[in-house]
């Protein structure tokens, strides 16, 4: 995973990530290694010193040579909200 954190100002903050991500190995060689890429952009606004509000997309993409005889269905795009405490 790399990524990137960038202040603008005391209160906001943005980040972007991309990440790759390759299976343990435990499937047969004949179907080859299952890789996925992610790719994260979020940020975060402090509304007081201990208390942010963050929020961000993340995207996900599944590289299956087999994704053919499998009916999983995953979600590889999520958007979230939350906030972030600090003690």
């Amino acid at each position: 995973v790399v990524g990137v954190n960038y202040s603008i100002n005391r209160r906001l903050t943005g980040r972007v990530s991309a990440g790759t991500e390759r299976s343990a190995g435990d499937r047969a060689p004949a179907l080859g290694t299952e890789k996925a890429y992610t790719l994260d952009v979020g940020g975060a606004y402090a509304l007081t010193r201990n208390i942010a509000l963050t929020g961000g997309v993340r995207y996900r993409v599944d590289r299956e040579r087999d994704q053919a005889l499998r009916d999983d269905r995953r979600d590889s795009q999520a958007a979230y909200i939350g906030t972030a405490f600090k003690f």
